[in-house]
């Protein structure tokens, strides 16, 4: 059936003819003459009408078409297609075509404006009902800001929303989607911001709906979907990575004072007893003791059990977390030790069924009392060696269903830990969407999910670990978001890079665990913890390169009626990096005219210059900035505090001008002993501070320029009111700033770094050109350029500007990059993008050790599994490329490969095959000058990939010799 509308055709409405249970809801949809389509369920739970482009309403032609879809296997209802023309402002004719069926809305549209930028908006109200956006691309990743969604979990969701959120933000692969703030009447601005191709035409955009029902009957099983709405993820200290299984009684004993005085007052909530502090599991071959006797702490770690230590947890003022293995009661010390043919059927002889009233009376034994002790959060270290064991013993035991047992065991110990207990999937590598093991049917009796393993303590660890913040698992309708496991802020990190590694996690929102010795951390990292305990829930991410990988993450507050954000900059790659804000983003663009504060650096930037507000912030490598942004306003207002990398998200409470009395109060939420400090911005240089008080608490205040601090210092944790009196007069001209003392030098790579001074500017940013073009804006005295070639020759310019977004004069640097006589390509900027596996190690073999050949230990080098691909950019390097190959000593005198290099994809050297125990071979080739691309290809030879550990030795690039080859002829 066709329905076609004539003009002036009143009012008309069709919904789907099919019948519908009652308890389910379906998207029906309808159109009119005057107002245009509106999507809506049964009941009008949900409803989205008054369609927009650009905001302006649109005229709706009277050739509107509708009809009936078909139900199909993914829709299992009858839908409306409606297929209309609408004027927008300009009066452009657009051809639009929407679609309505069962849980999704689709939209496709012909004679937009090409090679521009579309914004559709829609009235958006809900009662109830779960309603995420998305492109219809596929994603492996979803906002950290929402922790429910029901549905396919294939589906790329961009946007979720639910009533219990007030907002959520993202970028998609097509361009923007948002849902704003509710209104008065309870309905909220959808909107989706997408370039529209040099066609005019566009097909993907959609929004979906699930409820309960329509999400069972789509195939989902019955009974496992359940929201997951904590309001913030757990925060803690973690004895694995630091202590390992040599966790004792002695060690916790001088942990959990420094924990819960430096630490717990700042959010710290949980101590978790990592797996480890078991009895060593039976020995191979033996037959498993029916008691698992593995759940028992041994004398030599607890002396007094492990409940006396949860006890002692307790006592401290803190939440116990406890690691263990449910599913066996015994586990090989290693697991190598048995072939992987073998593990499982050894593994399957000590499973245990948690239907089994035997297995049952062990949890009540050895579990309820370590929750009656007051644990409360079980890590379950469930190996993927378990499952196997499951599948392995259902196939020889016909009693044993492998997902069944194995979600009976999760149900038993959730039984005895306590309905209220968390439970933690702990294995990493055990939460794929896709994986049809018994871990597939038992995913949403967890709370939460390790993604990946731990992160090392340096520069690799702090990637890895953003590369897992970025990650996402859904499963039966859950969201488990990907922790950084234990973040680390000793070992070989620097300042700034402990800094970077910590505010990534707070930022994002994902479980934050501390791996490191408490008690023996230096006073400046455990300043570093405090400012990013506990972690802010509501936040969104932006991923301008890769989604693995987040190199800017938001935090959107709220202040009243107004939005502000924090954004973080991580420099996750070796070299340094320029980030760049979303232009297509509606809330930072409303922020473009903004007052802006870095937090680690205490620096007010104030306004940028308006021709280079979207300049991208330069951030060294590993390092970050974390920006707090304000919009501009004509009366005084706090821009950031120092309690939090949030910058207020945490603790300011109530903010208040008072315009008649010229006061600016507000409540702040302070940690006791903690110096307290709030940042307030004056609209112009002619306003004064008058003087500043709290309630009951010391108080200091001071001005600088635009910014006014208030330092506030309580005895103890509570609210602290505060005010601070200013006055208005007339605005003296800014000082002129200029640069002093400008120097640069060349590093491999190349990398210029320049730095300057500029002692009369204590605000303000400065911004860098490279022959004539903009390249960043900078928050320090310092820059480093890694988008230049050697051999070459460029002018930088080094302009200050004020707080108040002045420009001052620049100063102009000359900058000559040579060859240098050696440049190892462990200086390179390399790509993996051919490679099978991402895994390079720098200066270590591929277990993370020291490169070493026929016992000896080498320095310099790359350590990589075969087969290996890794391109170079020469960036301008010519000459002769040196360097030995051999298989690491690791691989005791097996394993074989051999490597072939090419420069511009032209083979230019080959080694013969090279073996375990062999002497290093030496590889020369010649690179000609303007060569654009070396590349190192690493190849198995004759027995395959095992063992095949390649060391790549002392790798260098030498300038050429007088009548060398690689000389242009003249």
């Amino acid at each position: 059936m066709i329905l076609t509308f004539p003009a002036l055709a009143a009012l008309m409405a069709l919904q789907t003819a099919a019948s519908q249970p009652q308890d389910r809801e379906h998207l029906q949809a309808r159109f009119s003459i005057t107002t245009g389509p509106a999507v809506y369920t049964s009941g009008d739970r949900v409803v989205l009408d008054d369609f927009r482009f650009g905001g302006a309403e649109l005229r709706w032609m009277p050739d509107a078409v509708v009809e009936p879809m078909p139900a199909t296997g993914g829709r299992f209802v009858e839908g409306v297609r409606i297929a209309a023309t609408a004027l927008d402002a300009t009066g452009r004719a657009v051809r639009i075509t929407l679609a309505a069926q069962a849980d999704l809305l689709t939209f496709e549209f012909a004679g937009l404006a090409p090679s521009s930028t579309l914004a559709l908006g829609a009235r958006l109200r809900a009662d109830g009902s779960s309603v995420r956006m998305r492109s219809g691309l596929a994603m492996s990743y979803e906002p950290a800001i929402l922790h429910v969604a029901y549905g396919d979990p294939d589906a790329g969701s961009n946007v979720l929303y639910t009533p219990a959120f007030d907002r959520a933000i993202l970028a998609l692969p097509l361009g923007l989607g948002s849902i704003g703030r509710a209104q008065a009447d309870g309905s909220r601005r959808v909107e989706w911001r997408v370039p529209t191709g040099p066609t005019g035409d566009l097909a993907g955009l959609s929004l979906e709906l699930r409820s309960h029902a329509s999400a069972n009957e789509s195939g989902m099983p019955k009974g496992s979907i359940r929201q997951v709405t904590r309001s913030a993820a757990a925060s803690g200290w973690r004895t694995g990575p630091i202590y390992g299984d040599q966790i004792t009684d002695i060690a916790l004993a001088k942990e959990l004072p420094a924990i819960a005085k430096k630490l717990a007052p700042f959010g710290l909530e949980y101590v978790q007893i990592d797996g480890g502090w078991q009895n060593p599991p039976p020995a191979m071959g033996s037959k498993p003791a029916s008691a698992p006797r593995h759940w028992e702490a041994p004398p030599s770690a607890f002396a007094s059990g492990l409940a006396s230590q949860i006890r002692a947890i307790r006592e401290h003022g803190l939440k116990a977390a406890v690691g263990l293995v449910p599913q066996t009661s015994g586990e090989p010390a290693t697991a190598g030790a048995l072939g992987e043919a073998d593990l499982p059927a050894y593994l399957g002889a000590v499973l245990w069924n948690g239907a089994s009233p035997e297995f049952a009376a062990q949890l009540e034994r050895y579990v309820k009392p370590l929750a009656a002790a007051g644990a409360d959060r079980f890590v379950l270290e469930c190996q993927p060696a378990i499952y196997g064991a499951y599948e392995n013993a259902a196939k020889q035991r016909s009693d044993l269903s492998a997902k069944e047992s194995f979600v009976a065991s999760l149900d038993a110990f959730r039984k005895a830990a306590g309905a209220a207990a968390t439970l933690v999937c702990g294995w990493y590598g055990a939460a794929e969407p896709q994986n049809p093991r018994p871990v597939g049917a038992g995913l949403d009796r967890f709370d939460s999910l390790r993604l990946r393993k731990p992160a090392d303590p340096n520069r690799t660890g702090f990637a890895d670990a953003a590369e897992t913040i970025g990650l996402v698992c859904r499963w039966n309708g859950l969201s488990f978001h990907g922790d950084p496991e234990a973040i680390r802020v000793g070992g070989k990190l620097t300042l700034d890079q402990a800094r970077a590694w910590a505010s990534l996690a707070s930022l994002s929102g994902v479980e934050l665990f501390i791996g490191d010795r408490v008690a023996d951390l230096p006073e400046e990292r455990i300043e570093i913890l405090r400012r990013v305990l506990p972690t802010i829930p509501a936040r969104t991410f932006y991923c301008p390169q890769e989604m693995t990988a987040p190199r800017v993450v938001k935090l959107w507050k709220d202040h009243g009626a107004e939005t502000s954000l924090v954004a973080g900059y991580f420099g996750i790659d070796e070299a340094p990096t320029t980030i760049q804000q979303d232009p297509l983003d509606p809330v930072y663009g409303s922020l473009l005219d903004a007052e802006k504060y870095e937090f680690w650096s205490g620096r007010f930037i104030g306004r940028a210059p308006a021709h280079s507000f979207d300049a991208p912030l330069a951030v060294p490598p590993g390092a970050c900035a974390v920006v707090a942004y304000r919009e501009a306003r004509e009366t005084p207002f706090v821009i950031s505090t120092s309690r939090h990398v949030s910058q207020g998200a945490a603790d300011l409470k109530a903010e208040r001008w008072d315009g008649a009395a010229s006061v600016l109060s507000g409540e702040s939420a302070v940690v006791g002993g903690d110096p307290y400090e709030i940042r307030v911005v004056l609209p112009h240089r002619g306003w004064r501070l008058i003087n500043a008080a709290a309630s009951d608490v010391k108080c200091e205040s001071s001005q600088e320029g635009r910014l006014v601090r208030i330092g506030i210092r309580s005895e103890r944790t509570r609210s602290v009111f505060w005010r601070v009196k200013l006055e208005e007069g007339k605005a003296d001209a800014a000082a002129p700033l200029t640069i002093e003392e400008p120097q640069f030098d060349v590093k491999p790579g190349p990398v210029v770094r320049l730095r300057w001074k500029c002692a009369r500017s204590p605000a303000g940013s400065f911004l860098m050109k490279r022959d004539g073009q903009l390249l960043a804006s900078c928050v320090g005295t310092e820059f480093y350029d890694a988008g230049i070639m050697y051999n070459s020759s460029y002018e930088y310019e080094i302009a200050p500007v004020d707080d108040e977004g002045h420009e001052h004069s620049p100063v102009k640097i000359q900058v000559k990059t040579h060859q240098p006589q050696s440049v190892s390509l462990t200086t390179l900027p390399y790509s993996t993008k051919r490679m099978h596996s991402t895994a390079v190690r720098i200066h270590e073999n591929f277990l993370q050790k020291p490169l070493t050949a026929q016992g000896k230990v080498i320095a310099s080098g790359f350590g990589l599994l075969s087969p290996a691909f890794l391109d170079f950019s020469l960036r301008g390097l010519h000459g002769v490329f040196r360097a030995d190959a051999a298989i690491d000593d690791i691989a005791e005198k097996r394993g074989s490969a051999q490597i072939r290099i090419e420069v511009d994809d032209r083979v230019v050297a080959r080694t013969p095959v090279f073996r375990g125990g062999d002497p290093p071979v030496p590889i020369r080739a010649r690179i000609p000058q303007g060569a654009k691309l070396l590349s190192v290809i690493v190849e198995s030879a004759e027995d395959g990939q095992d063992y095949d550990f390649v060391d790549l030795l002392n790798p260098e690039i030498r300038p050429p010799r007088p009548g060398d080859a690689s000389q242009p002829k003249k």
